[in-house]
């Protein structure tokens, strides 16, 4: 199984579904298009005997910059029901699902490593919740997945995290 699309690379080598973020020119800022792409290739994949693991990383220097602000959404209603989709399909993988974050992960990139069995990060990687500072509401399951990553007592104080502050 190979994907190509304009933003989103996958490929099948040895069991492993190989999924890359293309959008380096954007910081692999997440569209609405690239939401929907994830979700089928999770959904896809998970069905598929040959996938035994599935693995997301990005091009660049940036694992993903989050939401694509520039995108137009149609309403918020859509946007919702796109991200909590791809959420869906995470929460629902049946498979082994890793993430390999080669560079900063800001918003919904990084509360979505959560949900996923196992991340690697480079030592380029830091990640990064703004969301009270953009006067936004946590997303991508954060609010339950952080307390019980990361204890309760350090959630409050987040914004930033990098090996640094160990």
């Amino acid at each position: 199984m190979t994907h190509v699309s304009s933003f989103i690379q996958s490929s099948l080598k040895n069991g492993i579904q190989k999924v890359v973020l293309n959008k380096p020119a954007r910081k692999n800022a997440l569209s609405p298009q690239m939401y929907e792409e994830l979700t089928q290739l999770l959904n896809k994949s998970a069905k598929d005997n040959k996938v035994l693991i599935f693995v997301l990383t990005a091009n660049g220097d940036f694992f993903s910059s989050g939401n694509d602000l520039s995108a137009a959404l149609e309403s918020t209603t859509s946007a919702q029901n796109i991200i909590k989709e791809l959420i869906d399909a995470i929460i629902t993988y049946p498979k082994l699902l890793v993430a390999v974050v080669n560079g900063p992960a800001i918003g919904i990139a990084t509360t979505i490593l959560g949900i996923f069995d196992i991340v690697y990060a480079s030592d380029k990687a830091y990640f990064q919740t703004p969301f009270s500072s953009l006067g936004l509401v946590a997303e991508g399951c954060s609010s339950y997945t952080f307390p019980r990553l990361l204890g309760h007592s350090k959630v409050y104080f987040v914004k930033s995290l990098t090996y640094k502050n160990y």
